[in-house]
């Protein structure tokens, strides 16, 4: 468990690590149902993965090492422990075995883990000179695949000749694990986790990427590596837990959800919608009928949908709805006041090279049929943003801009409309110590305050997630300590009291208390989850979306009982799901959108 909320002093070693970015443009991965496909159209940096050399867990960390294309000429390391925080000359023993050794006196360890490669700053006495002039090596970096990098690491370090301890490049036959020393070029320096494709799981990590040319054949060594280490954060347990996390392999969600308990449960295939495909469209429960507005036209189009629909449960009729006075949107947020829909920012162009999120909104009112614009808002455009509704205003939270770069991630905004009056007014923004990085903003009205959930990925790690709180009494933000409980926040739902985060993919639920500011995990999930929602009877059901295979098929489905903490399997979905299906909790059902081409409606009823 966290202790009681209060300033969080940890927060600026998140923000020191995800606003020291370097590197050339890159998308932030947002990996939330709502932006996994608006991401895809975003410019990011491509490097193509060749190799994951290793990934030794040792206690109180990780290390990932992964090699990255540089032309045909690819090289290898292999990184152990979890020692320094950043590139270190001192190094410390190593936890795991290193092929190479311990450092030894006079040598430097680049990487943030303080292992192999070694660097002797001074070249000893009788080593051959180098036949790779100095201009060469440069040359060669910067006209390689990566030389983008290598231009972005040679504004800040040198490229300088080294004796090089490491793993052998070209190992002999009887000896699989061999380290060699050699002379080199090396040129290395910190780099944004955030950028390391397939991404370090770990957002408090340190990553470190390093070009090592021979010194006597350019076309020995080359390339581009980049070694990552997690590492406790300060203030923290050096192994915070991390709940009880299920999956992993698939064959093992298949083997704990053949395990479940059945349950009742029945599935009713509800009228077709008169609306055409869309991907990804505002879907929201609006008092007494779903209401489906906006979207794109496909996953490939630049197209947006600027109609909607609604279904009456009590009628089984779908009704279109008038047009709105805004354009269509992908990724726009959306809320229900308990009178009106409100739909705020969003794409409203992504075609290519061509990407624009809009700034301005829209309400409809169900009872009347009628829309109505918001007024201008003190907010700057952004798709995905927190939005939550407090009993009397609309707040906005951040959001992301139409592209993320390496130094302009998110917006950080925050602003109230008020419906009675129609009018916006600015509110302070987020405490210092809330990194500027984030990829998912959830904002939840819990009461009395504004609680807003940063992510930054898919991942049990709990530092990938940080919490503020709004007093509206105080005008007040607090920045809150967090240690341990969810890595990732993609809903919350009320559940007596507290918090319920459900699960996504696999990333476990949680229940947090907003008044003692803490975690605990639920019973270990047993379904990769796509889409999740509250039962009438405050059951949470999750359900899958294409994963198949090891004993789960699209459509297959789990329940959680908050009274027993216990997952049990209800029938599956009789229909198989999109990537992206949606579910709502309905007034005496779960209605689930099933997304993407197929674009039906279910209900279930437990």
């Amino acid at each position: 468990m966290t202790s009681p909320y209060d300033d969080d002093p940890d927060g600026a070693r998140l923000r020191g690590l995800l606003d020291s970015a370097t590197g050339a443009m890159h998308a932030g991965p947002d990996l939330a149902r709502r932006t996994i496909a608006a991401h895809r159209r975003r410019r990011r940096r491509l490097v193509a993965v060749t190799a994951v050399v290793a990934a030794v867990a040792v206690a109180g960390g990780t290390s990932l090492a992964v090699t990255l294309t540089g032309g045909h000429h690819n090289r290898s390391v292999l990184a152990t422990d979890n020692a320094s925080p950043r590139p270190s000359p001192t190094g410390t023993p190593l936890a795991a075995p290193d092929i190479c050794g311990p450092r030894q006196s006079g040598e430097i360890s680049i990487v943030p883990n303080g292992g192999s490669p070694y660097l002797r700053p001074e070249v000893s006495r009788g080593a051959s000179s180098p036949r790779v002039t100095y201009a060469a090596a440069r040359n060669f970096l910067l006209g390689s695949a990566n030389g983008s990098d290598a231009r972005a690491l040679l504004r800040r370090g040198k490229l300088q000749l080294y004796l090089v301890r490491e793993p052998a490049l070209r190992p002999k036959p009887t000896s699989r694990d061999r380290c060699e020393q050699r002379l080199a070029w090396v040129l290395y320096g910190p780099t944004d986790p955030l950028s390391v494709p397939m991404g370090a799981t770990d957002v408090n990590s340190t990553c470190v990427m390093f070009f090592i040319v021979d010194g006597q054949d350019i076309h020995r060594g080359g390339g581009e590596s980049i070694v990552c280490t997690s590492h406790a954060a300060p203030n923290c347990p050096a192994s915070p837990p991390t709940g009880r996390i299920g999956g992993g392999p698939l064959h093992s969600f298949g083997q704990q959800y053949k395990q479940l308990p059945t349950t009742p449960g029945t599935w009713t295939k509800l009228p077709n919608s008169p609306l055409s495909t869309r991907y990804q469209p505002v879907v929201i429960w609006a008092g007494s009928q779903l209401v489906v507005w906006g979207g794109e036209v496909d996953s490939h189009s630049s197209a947006m949908r600027d109609d909607g629909a609604a279904y009456d449960p009590a009628a089984r009729r779908w009704t279109m709805l008038p047009s709105a006075p805004i354009s269509g949107r992908l990724d726009a947020a959306a809320v229900w006041t308990g009178t009106e829909l409100v739909v705020w920012g969003g794409y409203d162009d992504v075609g290519i090279n061509r990407f624009h999120v809009a700034a301005t909104g829209a309400a409809y009112n169900p009872q009347t049929r009628t829309w109505r614009e918001l007024p201008k808002s003190p907010l700057q455009g952004a798709h995905g943003a927190g939005i939550a509704w407090t009993g009397s205003n609309v707040v906005i939270v951040d959001g992301q801009p139409a592209i993320t770069t390496n130094t302009v991630r998110s917006e950080r905004q925050v602003a109230a409309w008020d419906p009675a009056s129609n009018h916006w007014r600015s509110l302070p923004r987020e405490p210092a110590g809330t990194p500027s990085a984030f990829n998912v903003t959830v904002a939840h009205w819990a009461n009395d305050r504004l609680l807003v959930f940063h992510g930054y990925g898919v991942t049990s790690d709990p530092a990938a997630t940080t919490v503020d709180s709004y007093d509206p009494a105080t005008n007040r933000w607090t920045h809150l300590r967090k240690c341990d409980g969810a890595g990732y926040v993609g809903a919350a739902y009320d559940l007596d009291g507290q918090v319920l985060v459900p699960p996504f993919y696999n990333a476990p639920a949680y229940l947090y208390s907003p008044q003692h500011n803490t975690w605990t995990p639920t019973a270990t999930l047993p379904l990769s989850a796509n889409a999740s929602a509250l039962t009438p009877d405050n059951r949470l059901l999750i359900l899958t979306g294409s994963l198949e295979g090891y004993d789960i098929k699209p459509g297959d489905a789990a329940l959680w009982d908050p009274r027993t903490d216990s997952w049990a399997k209800p029938p599956r979905m009789p229909v198989r799901t999109g990537d992206y299906p949606v579910a709502v909790g309905a007034s005496n059902a779960v209605l689930v959108w099933t997304g993407d081409d197929a674009a039906q409606l279910y209900a279930f009823t437990p």
